[in-house]
């Protein structure tokens, strides 16, 4: 429990007074007897929820922070582990240091408020899944200022759902492990679901959007089926049960057999060609000079010889050039007759070598493709169907528990909060009442009594039930939850 808060800022007749301290049960909070304060009641309980962790101190609080200026708050905690001194600064309210009895900071290195928070949890045992230390102990520190709803006790904030205070109400209680479990499955579902129709969105899986795409796809791979058992019966002894990757694979070997026999073909012709220009000799580039030299008495010879040379030349080194291409085509068409063999080789083996054109191979495996693609669509629309329908059925599964823990939690609530009502009034005055309609709804209420105050007499049932109840360490009420309520 809060053992203690001290401050320098603490102020009784003129002078810093020592220590406030706390004991266990009913801690109130009085002005002085002059009814004068100068830290006031509301400010003081501002002060307690602070040293819980909470930080309305500083951020509602803004006239205080500029009269009173930079201050530190320090406290006490006892426990069954130990007692434990801490401060707070207001302006480094973000951080809590660890100090000795007489609060001097033992580490530099300050505590963040999530570690804090973290520490009251564990050691108040209040960690429950799910929940966290604020979310709790936040919606019962009903100070001035902060948000009081009458008809919704269980909000902490203006905008805050109704399923959010449901949830934290059945976390505090001890219902929610149950419905975690299944919130999880639920999730998991959802997370399927979600990345399977991604998957379908970017086109990284094939599929159809409506129930008539996929009659007709199925329409369609019936058509696509007679045509396989056609082509199937005509060259039964090849194609029969023969599976789409089996057909694709015969096609394309007999696609590159066809393109090699090409080659070869080609490269041949080119090599008779050449062996037949190899042929070639001086005699084609000599002439009768006596012939010449008759008709042309003046002519050149030496320059024509020179000419005739010079032929010699070029032809000898066309002979080597022919002789090095010669070479080289002699092994490409080695190397193609090779993989001619064994494509013929291989076509041998399955019995194919000429029982089937080629084209048949082609439509067979086209027709194949387009069954598995219709197929393929189809199976993703069931698939996308059943992911949905499982998402559905968790979301269903998960209501009918949370329904159920919910009518628990309210029986609980509402026992309690008869039992202390009746100790209050003798069993005079209407108890109130907590209807949860269902997970995300609910009311609160006093039967045949509307009045302000017992609106707050309601709330107030309702946080001691709560206290008892629960592992809540603490509530706080400031003077305007009592002040409406008849002594």
């Amino acid at each position: 429990m809060l053992i203690e808060i001290v401050c320098d800022k603490f102020i009784e007749h003129g002078k810093p007074r020592g220590p406030i301290t706390f004991h266990s049960g009913l801690n109130i909070i009085l002005g002085s007897e002059t009814g004068s304060n100068s830290i006031g009641k509301s400010t003081f309980l501002m002060i307690v929820d602070f040293v819980f962790g909470g930080t309305d101190y500083i951020a509602k609080l803004k006239d205080v922070q500029s009269n009173v200026g930079e201050h530190r708050i320090c406290f006490a905690f006892k426990f069954q582990s130990g007692i434990y001194y801490f401060s707070r600064s207001s302006v480094n309210y973000k951080e809590v240091f660890v100090c000795d009895r007489d609060y001097n900071i033992k580490d530099s290195v300050p505590w963040s408020i999530d570690n804090y928070t973290s520490f009251l949890q564990k050691e108040y045992e209040l960690n429950l899944p799910g929940l966290k230390f604020r979310n709790a102990i936040g919606r019962f520190s009903r100070i001035k200022d902060a948000f009081i709803d009458e008809k919704h006790p269980i909000q902490q904030v203006q905008r805050e759902k109704e399923s959010s205070g449901i949830e934290a109400l059945l976390k505090l209680v001890e219902l929610y492990s149950d419905i975690e479990k299944k919130l999880n499955i639920v999730k998991d579902a959802e997370n399927k679901y979600d990345a399977f129709t991604s998957a379908l969105k970017y086109k990284y899986i094939q599929s159809v959007s409506t129930k008539t795409d996929y009659k007709k796809n199925s329409l369609t791979i019936r058509e696509l089926a007679k045509q396989l058992d056609e082509l199937e019966k005509q060259y039964s002894d090849s194609l029969c049960g023969m599976a789409e990757i089996q057909a694709k694979i015969i096609s394309d070997t007999k696609k590159e057999l066809s393109k090699f026999r090409r080659q070869y073909s080609r490269l041949s012709s080119e090599l008779d060609v050449m062996r037949e220009d190899q042929n070639l000799n001086s005699s084609k580039f000599r002439g009768n000079f006596d012939g010449l030299i008759h008709f042309f008495p003046n002519v050149n010879l030496k320059r024509i010889e020179d000419i005739e040379q010079f032929h010699e030349s070029v032809t000898n080194i066309l002979k080597g050039e022919f002789q090095k291409t010669e070479e080289q085509l002699l092994d490409a068409l080695k190397l193609l007759k090779v993989e001619i063999d064994y494509r013929e080789n291989y076509l041998k083996l399955l019995g194919l070598e000429a029982n089937v054109p080629r084209v048949i191979f082609e439509k067979y495996s086209n027709i194949k493709n387009k069954i598995n693609k219709l197929q393929e669509a189809n199976d993703s629309y069931d698939k996308k169907k059943q992911l949905n329908d499982v998402k559905k059925s968790t979301r269903e599964a998960l209501d009918r528990v949370i329904l159920d823990k919910v009518s628990i939690m309210q029986e609980k609530i509402n026992s309690k909060m008869n039992e202390l009502n009746d100790a209050i009034y003798d069993g005079k005055r209407s108890s109130p009442i907590l209807r949860v309609k269902d997970s995300s709804h609910y009311e609160f209420f006093t039967p045949n009594d509307l009045g302000t105050g017992s609106k707050y007499k309601g709330i107030i049932v309702f946080d001691l039930s709560m206290l008892e109840l629960t592992k809540l360490p603490i509530i706080i009420h400031d003077s305007i939850m009592l002040k409406h309520i008849e002594p």
